[in-house]
């Protein structure tokens, strides 16, 4: 099987029966069955991407497009809660289609860890929350620079806690990440 990327066309990756065929996402053949995928330039060149890097790519490209999104809703008059119901909504579908398609399972799952799990799922709601209620008042690239303060702050809130002494190269980031800030 091989199909069109961006100018690469793809030339090895394994593909498992599944008996969701028909409703694979486009990436998931390329994405799930291997730790690294082959691509091959159009001049002849081999390129293997690693699955991780990829996925924070994606990752980095969704958060990027979530205050497009807020700020266009909040401009035809969606409120905070309804603006913030459909990220939920579309967002559980999403994984629950991921999971269903990989056949995950559930083994060794019990209600003290279904329980932390869903104290996890209500601070990132609490998260939503406040990231798209500052983006009502604040422009977007000023309230992304606001959220992503929680980095050095959960370091030294480890440090006071947990007595977890961040390592040279941690404060050295926390030293640069500040400077960052100061200059945006």
């Amino acid at each position: 099987m091989s199909g069109r990327v961006y100018g690469l066309r793809v030339i090895q990756f394994n593909v498992l029966s599944n008996p969701f065929e028909h409703v694979r996402p486009i990436l998931y053949d390329y994405l799930c069955y291997d730790n690294t995928v082959t691509f091959q330039h159009e001049r002849g060149h081999n390129m293997k991407l690693n699955k991780g890097v990829l996925f924070i790519l994606l990752g980095a490209s969704f958060v990027g497009f979530t205050p497009i999104f807020a700020k266009l809703g909040f401009s035809y008059g969606y409120s905070l809660g309804q603006i913030n119901i459909v990220q939920m909504v579309i967002s559980f579908f999403l994984l629950w289609s991921f999971t269903l398609i990989k056949r995950s399972s559930f083994k060794g799952l019990n209600m003290k860890n279904v329980l932390q799990i869903m104290s996890t799922g209500c601070f990132i709601g609490l998260t939503s929350i406040f990231y798209y209620g500052s983006m009502q008042y604040l422009p977007a690239s000023l309230a992304i620079i606001l959220m992503f303060q929680f980095v050095w702050i959960g370091i030294i809130l480890e440090w006071i806690f947990s007595k977890v002494k961040p390592a040279p190269v941690t404060i050295l980031s926390i030293i640069l990440m500040l400077v960052g800030v100061f200059f945006a």
